[in-house]
């Protein structure tokens, strides 16, 4: 008698970190791929609910544009996958923006987030803030108002309060302790630390919980399986691997991958899907330019992001429990006021993660190398 697969049981899931680009008629067809990824790889939609950052080009930085930004989106996703929209923040966002695109309900806001960078630190496309001392009055007056719209916080700093470049390897540790720290002692703000590297980001994150405030952090399952050491391993680069913030130790790995399999609440799925072009004739806009620079960002495929968390729980022996659909599920729908309406079964069936995708657009063929191109995964949907 065959035996039966091993299958997990999954509410629909929500992409806490997702970055669609743009489609054919506004940007350069990388809308096209990312959202018929998200809608159909292995011929099923691979998340219910998808929040797209407003990093784009031009940003995102108006009620107006999200409104716009999110009715393109969802004509690329269709029916089955709902889109939630980032804002970006500067130093010249104000409170009645926010309450224009975020003051009403639920289902009929134009924004549902605003992200924050600081200048210079990633991919912002000129929208970012000069200090957190430059974004502190707008966060104050909103929790005055009790306006709590979620603050997504890209936490990095590239230079000390003294003017001193901060290590590479510190900069997420300095910006949760010098910026984050300090508004949550100023104000109520809820805030997630985006792709949260560190222990010690971890280790803040659970005691500001239990302090009764509401600090998340957005896990993303490319730290469960790379270390700073992963970048240069062979004796060479491997910039399609290179992600902001920068992997860190094994022992902030095994930490980060603790925290997803706890199934806290204040942890949460995001895994920063996005799409970055391979063409070095370009100046910018793309993995690697012209001028042989590398941006911060991989191009990871929606079922290669659940393979990776479905196996880090089945390698812990929690495939069974309800921590899975907590970290997948029910955290992040919880932190964005969404209920999972569709169950979803993953089998365990091996599949291989394409080694390049290409693809045609208005403006040409574009080619991607994919994360973990060529290995091997073990969950794939069926159902």
């Amino acid at each position: 008698m065959a035996e039966t697969p091993m299958r997990v049981e999954i509410n629909g899931s929500l992409e806490g970190h997702g970055h669609l680009r743009d489609d054919n008629e506004h940007g350069d067809g990388r809308m096209e791929l990312v959202t018929d990824l998200i809608t159909n790889e292995h011929g099923f939609p691979q998340h219910e609910v998808v929040l797209a950052m407003g990093n784009t080009s031009p940003p995102i930085t108006t009620p107006e544009q999200g409104k716009e930004y999110k009715a393109r989106s969802r004509q690329h996703l269709g029916l089955n996958v709902d889109v939630l929209v980032a804002m970006m923040g500067s130093d010249t966002t104000t409170v009645n923006q926010i309450l224009e695109g975020y003051d009403r309900p639920a289902e009929e806001r134009w924004i549902d987030a605003l992200k924050i960078f600081q200048r210079g630190v990633s991919n912002d496309e000129g929208a970012s803030i000069s200090s957190v001392d430059a974004i502190l009055p707008l966060l104050e007056e909103l929790d005055r108002r009790e306006i709590k719209i979620p603050i997504l916080w890209h936490a990095e700093r590239l230079i000390d309060d003294k003017g001193k470049q901060i290590p590479i390897l510190e900069r997420e540790d300095y910006a949760v302790a010098r910026d984050i720290d300090k508004v949550v002692r100023t104000c109520d703000a809820s805030i997630t630390i985006e792709h949260a590297s560190s222990r010690h980001t971890v280790a803040y994150v659970r005691n500001r919980w239990r302090e009764g405030k509401k600090i998340y952090a957005g896990i993303a399952p490319q730290y469960f399986v790379r270390t700073h050491d992963d970048l240069f391993r062979n004796a060479r680069f491997h910039s399609h691997e290179l992600c902001w913030p920068i992997y860190k130790d094994e022992a902030s790995q095994m930490t980060i991958i603790l925290a997803a399999l706890s199934g806290e609440e204040c942890f949460y799925f995001g895994s920063d899907i996005a799409c970055h072009i391979d063409d070095m004739t370009r100046p910018n806009g793309v993995k690697i330019t012209s001028h042989g620079e590398v941006c911060g960002g991989l191009s990871q495929t929606p079922a290669t992001a659940k393979s990776l968390v479905i196996e880090a729980f089945e390698d812990a022996a929690l495939l069974d429990t309800w921590k899975l659909n907590a970290f997948l599920s029910g955290n992040g729908m919880a932190r964005f006021g969404r209920t999972a309406k569709a169950k979803t079964v993953y089998e365990r069936r091996d599949w291989q993660v394409p080694e390049e995708i290409e693809w045609e657009t208005a403006h040409g063929k574009h080619h991607v190398v994919p994360f973990l191109g060529g290995s091997t995964r073990r969950w794939q949907r069926v159902a």
